[in-house]
């Protein structure tokens, strides 16, 4: 039997590069059970689908369509997010998703619950640094909304120019994190207990990629 030429091979190996970048991983921590399946969105689409909410205004970030992923962009005094609305007493929620930094400080999950999106309307976040420090932080009530209380923060093995593929659950008073496979945090709030308006994901400074995500209500 002949061996394959040499750029057979090399090429084989270039699409097997290109695939291991965003090698699906197991995401589901110890609580997450499949439930009604809200946002199923892996952004191959011409245009951002019309059922996110994005920024609208002269200050506001942008987000657009990159290589089959969402490309969040801020600036000065800017807000980059992607928001989904969810349908009235939603509870329990779940999100998964591959998350990667490109020039941002770090990339956040919010479960929103007074109101659509702005800053004071959430109880608990999950923020993952470009450095590979995840925190789960509730605003600081003694001070403004802007400034954060942490309430948990770890650190993973994530590198520079890495996918952080990432799964949020929160259930009842419970909130679970898993990045990369890895138990990340698992912490009882009574936040989590709220109905959810939505989930916002957003950044802070620079930019920023989202792809693949899928959000779940309910579950058994």
């Amino acid at each position: 039997m002949k061996a394959a030429p040499l750029s057979i091979l090399l090429l084989g190996l270039h699409f097997s590069v290109l695939a291991a970048d965003k090698t699906p991983k197991e995401m589901r921590p110890k609580l997450l059970r499949e439930g009604q399946v809200l946002v199923a969105d892996d952004f191959s689409a011409a245009e951002i689908d019309k059922g996110w909410r994005i920024p609208q205004g002269e200050f506001a970030g942008k987000v657009t369509l990159q290589n089959g992923a969402a490309l969040i962009e801020t600036g000065v005094g800017r807000q980059g997010y992607i928001y989904r609305q969810f349908e009235a007493g939603t509870a329990d929620a779940s999100i998964q998703l591959l998350m990667k930094p490109v020039s941002s400080t770090w990339m956040g999950v919010r479960f929103m619950t007074e109101g659509e999106d702005g800053a004071k309307n959430w109880k608990i976040a999950t923020i993952i640094y470009a450095s590979g420090i995840v925190r789960v932080v509730e605003p600081d009530a003694t001070a403004d909304a802007a400034k954060l209380k942490v309430l948990k923060s770890t650190k993973t093995d994530i590198k520079p120019g890495d996918w952080w593929r990432v799964s949020i659950e929160s259930r009842e008073d419970k909130l679970l994190v898993r990045v990369n496979g890895k138990d990340m945090a698992e912490l009882k709030h009574p936040g989590t207990a709220d109905d959810k308006k939505g989930v916002l994901v957003n950044l802070y400074g620079g930019t920023g990629l989202i792809d693949e995500v899928k959000v779940m209500a309910g579950g058994k």
